[in-house]
């Protein structure tokens, strides 16, 4: 099953379906992540939250394969995001982060100005 979402309405579709009567070993699950925000974890496994649930999530997550955008790490590309976020504080006194969903964000919107 492919399951495009956030991540914690992902990790309770996965609680839910662990604790079905499915037979789990017969289930993959493909979780696109658009804005990596899985790699952003701070140290913890993507089905980790510190709660009671935590067990049954980590069970779950074994029949989940996480589909991401890794951002391009050659020098091309990082001159692109530097010239894009100074256009966008030159030309629209913007300012961006850096983050994917920011970037992502303002470069939809310029489009759709053009």
């Amino acid at each position: 099953m492919f399951v495009c979402c956030s991540p914690d309405v992902f990790r309770k579709l996965m609680i839910h379906f662990w604790q079905a009567i499915l037979p789990h070993s017969e289930y993959v699950f493909f979780f696109i992540d658009l804005f990596a925000d899985s790699l952003n974890s701070r140290g913890q496994q993507p089905w980790e939250r510190g709660d009671e649930d935590d067990a049954i999530a980590k069970e779950a997550f074994q029949c989940v394969k996480i589909l991401t955008y890794r951002e391009p790490q050659n020098p091309d590309y990082q001159q692109f995001v530097s010239n894009l976020k100074m256009d966008a504080w030159n030309m629209f006194n913007y300012s961006m982060e850096d983050s994917l969903v920011s970037l992502y964000s303002w470069v939809r919107s310029q489009h759709h100005n053009v």
